[in-house]
């Protein structure tokens, strides 16, 4: 797969399958734009892709909970490369939290980075993708928008919200060149989910 001058996007790109996916863009010569509210990390992981090249990477501090921040860094990457190419929203929170104690609070947050984020992430990213005719947008859901274990009802919900999300952009999309799919990942050995793999 040949990115050489290809601008992508990447949420959640400081740690976990973000990283990854940054990582194996500049690898295939991609200009990486690394969207994360840990600005340090990300900036750390960019400064390792550039080095390794061929492609380059750099990083724009986000805190995904707020559209007007979203707004902000898919202004700033678009003024800075001149185009977008292909988006990933990996950026998420999980819940194991018991159905009878979840609260309002971890209800909104899990919504606003698990499922409002990446529809306003796309949005922007869609605008862009229309004058130019041509892009890719990946949302990253998870095997949990199918199944369940009765431990992940927030997470759960945003990833089958965030698939009928990614149905309708699709169908909007396709006619004017932009592509809009999701991946569902199961177990990846990250951060996030290492405590799960640890359990016999």
């Amino acid at each position: 797969m040949d990115l050489d001058g290809k601008v992508c996007v990447v949420t959640g790109a400081a740690s976990g399958i973000g990283e990854e996916i940054a990582r194996q863009f500049g690898a295939r010569g991609a200009t990486v734009a690394m969207i994360d509210v840990r600005a340090e990390t990300a900036g750390q992981v960019a400064e390792q892709i550039t080095e390794k090249g061929p492609g380059s990477a750099a990083e724009f501090s986000c805190d995904l909970r707020s559209v007007q921040e979203i707004e902000a860094a898919l202004a700033a990457i678009t003024a800075r490369f001149g185009r977008l190419d292909v988006v990933v929203n990996v950026a998420g929170l999980a819940n194991r939290t018991p159905v009878e104690d979840i609260t309002e609070a971890e209800w909104d947050l899990l919504n606003d980075v698990n499922l409002k984020a990446p529809f306003f992430v796309a949005q922007q990213a869609y605008r862009v993708m229309l004058t130019q005719k041509s892009g890719k947008i990946i949302n990253i859901a998870s095997h949990r928008a199918h199944t369940t274990d009765g431990n992940h009802l927030i997470y759960a919900a945003t990833k089958a919200g965030l698939q009928a999300v990614t149905r309708d952009l699709a169908v909007a999309g396709g006619r004017h060149g932009i592509e809009v799919n999701t991946v569902s990942p199961g177990y990846v050995l990250t951060p996030m989910t290492e405590h799960n793999l640890r359990n016999e």
